[in-house]
């Protein structure tokens, strides 16, 4: 028949032990980049090269990104969209004024095109 014996109880810890981590040790919180993002960065360049306003398809296009972040990477023409998604993303880059609005050649739609602001900071992201 089996040993009906059980092994000794291990000690009950002390609860007046402290277990987490003194201040100092804690993970400080991630803060988000203030940076800009590479497709920032190519939107920026495109507008540059091409030194005139362009809609969103064609800075799409020229700048090799996605379509749909544009709202979030160039800037919703909407101010409350817009705001809502500098806070949960990062700045857009009308909100950093480095991009403003501009009349579209067809009349029609959004364009944008790089300001003085935004080419300084397309050559401080190069180097």
């Amino acid at each position: 028949m089996a040993d009906t014996k059980t092994a000794p109880k291990a000690p009950k810890a002390d609860k007046t032990q402290k277990t987490t981590k003194p201040a100092a040790e804690k993970a400080a919180p991630k803060q988000k980049s203030t940076g800009l993002r590479k497709p920032q960065v190519r939107i920026l360049a495109y507008l540059a090269k091409i030194g005139k306003a362009a809609g969103r398809k064609d800075i799409a296009a020229g700048a090799a990104c996605d379509l749909a972040w544009l709202n979030s990477w160039v800037g919703s023409n909407d101010d409350a969209v817009r705001a809502k998604n500098d806070t949960a993303e990062f700045p857009s880059l009308v909100t950093l004024k480095f991009v403003r609005f501009a009349a579209p050649e067809s009349g029609t739609g959004t364009a944008y095109e790089i300001t003085a602001a935004g080419r300084k900071a397309l050559e401080k992201a190069s180097k």
